[in-house]
């Protein structure tokens, strides 16, 4: 009876063993995951400041009693910028403010010889008439003030803007008149007037900015710049002198008003350094 009773108890023990045993092959290993990849995705708000160069193409208009030329030309510019922007989701809205100095000119050369001779044969005289005129215009500088806004796509942003500019403005103009005889001097005359001016206008533009660290800026920026036609007063002095032989030299001064428009198509491309 002892015999049976130690032998019971231990098949019974090892009954209740093998399924646990058989649990623990079964089942498969633990598996544990790590927090997800933090993606880091480039923000727009901040303030920024660097400098710009590029370059355009100019025309403008001086009315005067005569005539209505139209004048194209062009040059560089090098300047700065300087602005804040805010970014909510994929939308930037920011103020900026720049200025450059400009190398951008118009000018414009007429030249014309008129011959003439006496009336009858009497008087076989002949004569010609030499005049020129030169116009020119330059841009000295332009200062602008404006509002962005863009949509970005992590570190490019696609922007347009719109603005208030301020242009420098210098106009020069000469004239100048001679007349002979039977090729002996007879009169000639010229003057020269040089006005600075600055006019008021507005700035449209459009560009892409890229951010190819996290603290610096590559931007490629078109701007169409307007000043509206405004009255430029100027005073003009020269001088006459006449007639043949013996001529006298009188010197004299003009006043008058020229009325003034320009527009300006700019290509720029700018670094800038964003704070955060």
């Amino acid at each position: 009876m002892k015999k049976l009773s130690v032998a019971g108890m231990a098949a019974l023990a090892a009954s209740l063993a093998a399924p646990a045993m058989a649990a623990d092959v079964d089942l498969p290993p633990a598996v544990f995951k790590g927090p997800p990849p933090i993606v880091h995705v480039f923000n727009w708000t901040g303030c920024y400041v660097g400098g710009q160069l590029g370059g355009g193409f100019m025309k403008d208009s001086e009315v005067d009693s005569h005539d209505d030329p139209i004048f194209h030309g062009g040059g560089a510019i090098a300047g700065g910028q300087a602005g804040c922007n805010y970014q909510a989701q994929q939308f930037v809205v920011g103020v900026e403010g720049e200025g450059w100095w400009s190398g951008l000119k118009n000018k414009s050369t007429f030249n014309q010889t008129t011959t003439f001779t006496g009336g009858d044969i009497i008087d076989p005289s002949t004569g010609t008439e030499t005049a020129t005129n030169f116009t020119e215009t330059k841009n000295r500088w332009d200062a602008a003030v404006s509002l962005r806004a863009g949509y970005a796509v992590d570190r490019l942003l696609f922007y347009g803007k719109a603005g208030v500019v301020w242009g420098g403005f210098n106009f020069f103009g000469s004239q100048s008149d001679l007349r002979t005889f039977n090729g002996v001097f007879d009169s000639s005359q010229a003057n020269s007037f040089s006005e600075n001016k600055t006019l008021t206008g507005m700035l449209l533009g459009f560009g892409v900015e890229w951010a190819f660290l996290d603290n610096w800026l590559l931007r490629f920026e078109a701007d169409y710049l307007n000043f509206p036609r405004t009255d430029v007063p100027f005073t003009a002095s020269g001088f006459q002198t006449c007639c043949g032989i013996g001529a006298t030299t009188n010197t004299q001064t003009s006043s008058g008003v020229i009325s003034e428009f320009a527009s300006k198509g700019l290509l720029k491309v700018g670094v800038s350094y964003k704070f955060y």
